[in-house]
């Protein structure tokens, strides 16, 4: 995204050039363009949300068995805090990953991969948890990812 500022007329007189200047304009932060940064928090639909790790995991914890070929387990873990008078569960954060190919996955996408620490609990207002949740990634996506929260998603590097 760019900005057009006003145009500057310069020169002596009767010889006078038009000279219009662009600017980029930083994309906002939580952007996928500018993600928040790493282990910092934002607020996000009545929650503050910090990214505490992302770590890949050799094979799903419950079935014991590892990932397809192509494909890598990613094990997201957040701290959540409710800052909104209504309480809710952190589940409703929808959190999701996204890759070089454009898709979003979040948990329940196939291949199934079951880890992490899922923590359904309806949380008060000042209340905090921490959620941590297993996704599939391809290969490729999995070289370089962020993470979103909420909807219209909130987006944060993983590293």
């Amino acid at each position: 995204m760019s900005t057009t500022s006003p145009s500057v007329t310069t020169g002596t007189p009767g010889t006078a050039s038009t000279v219009t200047t662009t600017t980029a304009k930083a994309a906002a932060v939580g952007s996928t363009a500018n993600p928040v940064p790493f282990g910092k928090t934002a607020s996000v639909d009545g929650w503050t949300v910090q990214v505490l790790s992302v770590t890949p995991e050799a094979q799903d914890s419950l079935l014991h068995t590892a990932p397809p070929a192509g494909w890598v387990y990613e094990v997201y873990s957040l701290q959540v805090t409710r800052t909104d008078a209504e309480p809710m569960s952190a589940v409703g954060l929808n959190a999701r990953l996204l890759g070089a190919s454009a898709v979003e996955r979040g948990p329940g996408n196939t291949p199934d991969c079951y880890g992490g620490n899922p923590n359904n609990a309806t949380v008060h207002q000042g209340g905090t948890i921490q959620n941590s949740t297993c996704v599939s990634l391809t290969t490729t996506d999995a070289a370089h990812f962020i993470l979103g929260v909420g909807e219209p998603a909130t987006w944060f590097a993983v590293s």
